[in-house]
């Protein structure tokens, strides 16, 4: 009998790509493209209409051939990049495999997604210390579960934790402590006289005429029972084991009680209801994951302690160490009671992350560069009961005089609005909007218009429209005429993750490469710029710092 199996294959080519199941589904990076189709097929299933196949629990389209020994489900992978889940419904049987894929390497892979989480709740953390807001934050409630972006960004901290501790369980710290061994006197060897004393002064003491000439004479033949020795043995009961311990049965807690609170919730939205059902048996997963690390032999000697963790030598200095220190501080950010709607997106849909982290490195940026001790971010704040809730939804921040950073404005028609700056058509609401005080020769003030687009390649090509039409539409009312308008925009640019190199001249690039060239953006005041997770607050500060010169001029 042929073997029962699920396989993946290029629905143009009908290559195999690889085995999903039987056996460990493993998928070569690079193999698997974004915006193409792609096939599972099932070999030989026993019973064709009791098989089904859900993508992270989606269920896909079922299509049985003219053989009943195939059936296949085609798979449009659309935005996706990181892990996902499969599961093959053969009748009562429920097989689940995890294929990790990488789509397109130019844009976000999981460990960006992953860094650019990272990189929200920073810069979340950075701007609510500017802000109204004085108050612990930086601990989870268990009272409403994380965003679901959070809980992505979770799981791959627990997959780093994991393979930090048992590499530290294999060669840890250690410290010398004293243990005291009791032995009878006439086992004793050696013995120096600090030892002597102690046993002296702890037990019985006895006479022995067979010892009289070897002990002092003053002694007269008199000895301990019990000797008291000293030995140095190496132990792992040091303050960071106890940390670890401590942070992972704590961590282990608030996960079950997630679990729970995903799985006791009801609503009539199937999606969410679904949803919420998945991250529960996922939460539950990670718990049992930190417990099994409490087994290691390296806890099996540390005691418990709810001291704070702390960034001592060993943290400082052994770079494991230092590992597990960062990972707790991305992990106690992550648990923290601080939400928002933005975050409610699984790592498929990382491109609706993608314009709010550009606006937090922006503002984190702005802050650096305009320095004004004055900014108060509390507009990107609410309270909602015990939890902070970040709305970065049609906000303005001042940066003193100098610059002005607005995400989603609205601009209405410039009939209608009090300055007479506004469109000549309909309602536009660009992704990032700046202004800036710096007097060019006319003595206007700078209008950036910046659009966040997750794209690459041709699709940049694409988002252009978006640009000029901003550029185009955006007026202003000139000497109290409604025919007299000019525009306002003097620099429009598209923020990308997508990164060319332009050591040629511009005129001989072919788009997009060609709106990444440096000398192209500032003649035309017209082009791209890429930001990736984990730029730093450096490289941010000489972008922003970069457009506002090449609109200056």
């Amino acid at each position: 009998m042929d073997e029962l199996q699920l396989v993946l294959l290029d629905a143009a080519s009908m290559r195999e790509i690889c085995t999903v199941w039987p056996g460990k589904c493993i998928c070569e990076p690079g193999t698997i493209e974004e915006t193409k189709t792609y096939l599972f097929e099932l070999r030989n299933p026993p019973d064709s209409l009791k098989a089904h196949l859900f993508i992270d629990d989606q269920r896909l389209k079922r299509d049985i051939l003219d053989t009943p020994l195939r059936i296949q489900w085609e798979w449009n992978i659309e935005f996706h990049a990181g892990e996902i889940e499969i599961l093959l419904q053969l009748g009562n049987k429920a097989i689940r495999r995890t294929l990790v894929t990488d789509p397109d390497r130019r844009k976000l892979t999981r460990d960006q997604f992953d860094t650019m989480v990272r990189q929200i709740l920073n810069d979340t953390f950075a701007l609510l210390s500017l802000s109204s807001y004085k108050f612990r934050v930086a601990r989870g409630n268990a009272v409403e579960f994380p965003p679901i972006a959070r809980l992505e960004f979770l799981r791959s901290q627990i997959d780093e934790l994991e393979t930090v501790l048992r590499a530290i369980d294999k060669n840890p710290v250690r410290i010398l402590r004293s243990t005291m061994d009791t032995l009878p006197f006439h086992k004793v060897r050696q013995l120096t006289s600090p030892e002597l004393i102690k046993s002296f002064t702890r037990g019985k003491i006895v006479q022995s005429h067979e010892a009289r000439d070897r002990l002092p004479k003053a002694l007269d033949g008199r000895l301990p029972a019990s000797i008291y020795k000293a030995r140095k043995n190496p132990g792992l009961d040091i303050q960071e084991h106890r940390d670890m311990k401590f942070v992972l049965k704590s961590w282990s807690s608030w996960l079950s009680l997630i679990a729970d609170l995903l799985a006791g919730t009801s609503t009539e939205d199937r999606e969410l209801s679904a949803q919420r059902k998945k991250w529960a048996l996922r939460c539950r997963a990670m718990s049992r994951r930190l417990d099994s690390l409490l087994k290691l032999p390296l806890f099996q000697e540390v005691q418990d302690s709810r001291k704070p963790v702390l960034a001592t030598q060993i943290y400082l200095r052994v770079p494991l160490y230092g590992q597990f220190l960062t990972i707790y501080n991305n992990f106690q950010h992550a648990i923290a009671n601080i939400t928002g709607d933005f975050l409610q997106v699984p790592l498929a849909r990382t491109y609706n992350l993608y314009e709010v982290w550009a606006f937090l490195r922006l503002a984190r940026a702005a802050s650096i560069l305009f320095p004004d001790p004055d900014f108060r971010p509390d507009s990107l704040f609410k309270m909602d009961g015990r939890s902070i809730v970040v709305s970065p939804s049609q906000i303005c921040f001042d940066f003193g005089k100098q610059l002005r950073l607005c995400f989603q404005r609205t601009y209405r028609e410039f009939w209608i609005e009090k300055d007479g700056r506004g469109t000549y058509s309909r309602f536009m609401r660009p992704d990032f909007a700046i202004e800036t005080s710096v007097q060019r020769d006319d003595e206007q003030n700078i209008l950036l218009i910046l659009d966040a687009k997750y794209r690459v390649e041709t699709g940049l090509n694409e988002a252009l429209s978006s640009i000029h039409m901003y550029r185009d539409a955006l007026v202003c009312r000139e000497d109290n005429s409604d025919y007299d308008i000019g525009r306002i925009v003097t620099g429009a640019y598209l923020i990308t993750p997508d990164i060319y190199v332009t050591h040629t001249d511009w005129k001989d690039l072919k788009l997009p490469a060609r709106l990444f060239h440096p000398e192209y953006r500032s003649h035309f005041r017209f082009g791209a710029v890429t930001m990736r997770p984990g730029i730093t607050d450096d490289e941010v500060v000489a972008l922003l710092k970069a457009i506002i010169d090449d609109c200056s001029k």
